[in-house]
């Protein structure tokens, strides 16, 4: 019809300059949406003396487009916004675990800690070098040094010379097979120059391919012992020159009363 509102587009869709045979247009009335085409009229002598219009309805197939490419967008909102969300959740969990793992971790080294400030032992590591490179509080009572006085020294720049040389000697031969050792007397002077006999032990530390890192180990004191060791020593090597030199015959017996040793002077007496 003349008076539809969809003829003015029409009209300026047929009286377009240019406008190449064939050629597809959507015009739309505001409540529908056409899609037009059109192709020219020719007379025996190939003038064109009109044209013929093609027009086809696709307001529904276009609103379900619309609805369609709605639909997809929604869906890829949603579908990103559920990703955020658990990525937001895995991100969570990985915090809790870290923050769990890492309280674990200080409260283990607490308690390594006061275990080590507590030992009655001094521990300690070297690296490759046989240099300290840590030092529990403890070796302040032992030798009278701080911890970070210890660090970058050897266990053999604490000793007197020919201890030093005796062993590191024995520790370079330890050293070289990777291997633990245990109970190894040494003497150490103290910071005031005492002599201070320490027994100690240690195992390697090993890298990923064997190879030697350093020692871990600790060291005790046993200089009260050894001391009491030397005292009975003394003790024993009076006893026996007094049993040897003495002119009175002193004689042992066991449990059965029979005669386990005697000295010179009872077998001068007794003429056995």
């Amino acid at each position: 019809s003349m008076q539809s509102p969809i003829y003015p587009a029409i009209q300026e869709f047929l009286t377009q300059e240019g406008q190449p045979a064939h050629a597809h247009h959507e015009i739309s009335d505001q409540v529908h949406l056409f899609r037009t085409g059109h192709m020219p009229l020719s007379d025996a002598g190939g003038r064109e003396v009109g044209r013929i219009l093609f027009m086809r309805d696709v307001t529904i197939r276009s609103s379900h487009g619309q609805r369609d490419m709605m639909l997809a967008v929604g869906a890829a909102l949603a579908l990103g916004g559920a990703l955020l969300w658990l990525f937001n959740w895995v991100i969570g969990r990985v915090e809790q675990r870290l923050s769990a793992s890492q309280a674990e971790i200080r409260e283990s080294e607490s308690r390594f800690r006061g275990l080590v400030e507590s030992s009655s032992d001094w521990i300690w590591e070297i690296d490759a070098s046989a240099r300290y490179v840590y030092v529990s509080p403890k070796v302040k009572d032992l030798l009278g040094y701080e911890p970070q006085e210890m660090l970058g020294r050897t266990p053999f720049d604490l000793m007197p010379r020919e201890e030093s040389v005796r062993v590191s000697n024995v520790f370079a031969g330890i050293a070289a097979g990777c291997k633990p050792f245990q109970a190894m007397e040494n003497c150490n002077l103290h910071k005031d120059g005492r002599i201070k006999v320490l027994e100690t032990s240690g195992v390697p530390i090993l890298g990923p391919k064997g190879e030697l890192l350093g020692y871990r180990g600790v060291d005790r004191d046993i200089t009260a012992r050894k001391r009491a060791d030397q005292l009975i020593q003394e003790s024993t090597q009076r006893l026996a020159l007094l049993f040897q030199q003495t002119p009175l015959a002193v004689i042992e017996w066991d449990l059965n009363f029979r005669v386990v040793d005697w000295n010179p002077a009872a077998e001068k007496i007794f003429g056995y």
